[in-house]
């Protein structure tokens, strides 16, 4: 089937407030290609280098998608858990309570027995955007227990976070 050009020449633009349900208002986007690792051997919470996106919604009832993908992660018989913080709140970190749905953190990544591990990391969560203020959505990374050390990202590898307003 042959394409079809569409002309749009002298159409008016549509704004945004007039854009339905599902439309995608703005995508921000960092991208990181390491040369070094992106590790913690801590159990306490610190950003994964400065692995964050930073987006002003256009409309308060928006939501925001933000997902994180990684093309290798590695540790050496240790745990690994991502949260999600937005400016210095967390959104989702590791509780230690069961009843909780985030008990592991964001993504849990258990590396044991001998050797290492390696694997792709990816996470999404959906937040309200609650108004137009600007917020900056971080990536922080620990081990969940125990010692080693925890890689988010392989030296040589590649991260990437991603900010997406969706209109309601």
């Amino acid at each position: 089937m042959p394409l079809t050009k569409l002309n749009f020449t002298g159409q008016p633009t549509l704004p945004h407030e007039n854009l339905p349900a599902g439309s995608i208002l703005q995508k921000e986007v960092y991208n990181f290609a390491t040369t070094g690792h992106l590790s913690t051997t801590n159990t306490t919470s610190a950003q994964a280098g400065n692995v964050q996106v930073s987006i002003t919604p256009k409309k308060a009832n928006s939501k925001i998608l933000v997902e994180v993908s990684t093309g290798m992660s590695i540790a050496n018989q240790s745990y690994l858990c991502w949260e999600l913080y937005q400016d210095s709140t967390p959104l989702i970190e590791v509780t230690n309570n069961y009843s909780s749905s985030y008990y592991y953190g964001w993504v849990y990544a258990r590396f044991s027995g001998s050797g290492s591990s390696y694997a792709p990391l990816h996470a999404k969560h959906i937040a309200d955007a609650g108004s137009t203020n600007s917020r900056t959505y971080k990536l922080y990374h620990r081990l969940y227990t125990g010692s080693g050390t925890a890689y988010t990202v392989h030296a040589g590898n590649y991260i990437s976070m991603i900010a997406t307003e969706i209109a309601q």
